[in-house]
């Protein structure tokens, strides 16, 4: 399995900067950092990123399951609550709880420094550790690798998905097309006369253009609408990330004028 990357270090200074160096769950002060820079709190997930833990979301990306919105600085106690209580402790609750205690410390005025950044990213790679664990523990031989977690590598999944699921409606299709011509193949094999069938008037025979809509129509939408909409959201990622890290310009133009592309030539099928 490819390395995975961690928290960005922008997310965690900038998770920081708004804690006010204290647990974001109400009324708690306990610190995540000590006077003498040892962390002592945790970054948790609001949603989680394993799909066994609290509140998963099966449609947040990546990106955004490690994101500042999805994540909050707690002390290692009420961490534990938050997790063991998900339908008392919702991803609603969660967000409450973390806009009520960042919003008093909205002007950044903490400045969490290298050290304090490494011990979140010491965190940050336990639990992607975690992660790996279940992978090569499992004795099955079916569970799914992780893939690369950066947005390069991502995007282009994507994509190699996308044409996959187009190779395979291709294939249905061409498929479903000599579905009359199989069945002649098999009368003859068997003795059966295949001008019985001919005979069936086409409103009734469910061998007849079968599932035509659904390949010709149907599919096609569904396709190119997810692909607009994976590159609208590509672009839409980026754009916020270019404002903590530039490095990410170049990628931004090229997903912009494929993005536009694409948008030009998305028309429903009818």
């Amino acid at each position: 399995m490819a390395k995975r990357s961690t928290i960005t270090t922008s997310t965690l200074r900038l998770l920081y900067a708004h804690s006010g160096n204290c647990c974001a769950f109400g009324g708690c002060h306990a610190p995540i950092f000590e006077d003498d820079g040892t962390l002592t709190g945790e970054c948790c997930h609001i949603e989680a990123y394993s799909p066994d833990g609290p509140r998963y979301n099966e449609q947040q990306t990546e990106e955004e399951r490690n994101g500042y919105d999805n994540l909050v600085l707690m002390c290692h106690r009420h961490h534990k609550i938050i997790d063991s209580h998900p339908e008392q402790y919702s991803v609603e609750e969660l967000k409450r709880l973390k806009g009520n205690h960042e919003s008093q410390y909205m002007v950044p005025q903490l400045e969490a420094t290298d050290i304090m950044v490494k011990q979140l990213q010491i965190e940050s790679e336990k639990y992607w550790s975690r992660l790996k664990s279940m992978e090569e523990n499992d004795g099955t031989g079916l569970k799914m690798e992780l893939g690369e977690n950066d947005l390069y590598s991502l995007m282009k999944e994507i994509k190699e998905l996308y044409d996959g699921l187009q190779s395979s409606i291709d294939s249905i299709a061409k498929s479903s097309s000599k579905l009359q011509d199989d069945l002649k193949r098999e009368c003859e094999k068997c003795g059966v006369d295949y001008s019985l069938f001919e005979k069936i008037p086409y409103y009734d025979n469910s061998l007849l253009d079968r599932d035509w809509e659904i390949i010709n129509l149907a599919l096609p939408n569904h396709l190119t609408k997810f692909k607009t909409r994976c590159l609208q959201f590509c672009v839409v990622v980026l754009e916020k990330l270019v404002a903590y890290n530039q490095d990410y310009l170049g990628l931004l133009e090229r997903c912009k004028k494929e993005f536009t592309s694409s948008q030009e030539s998305a028309y429903y099928c009818d």
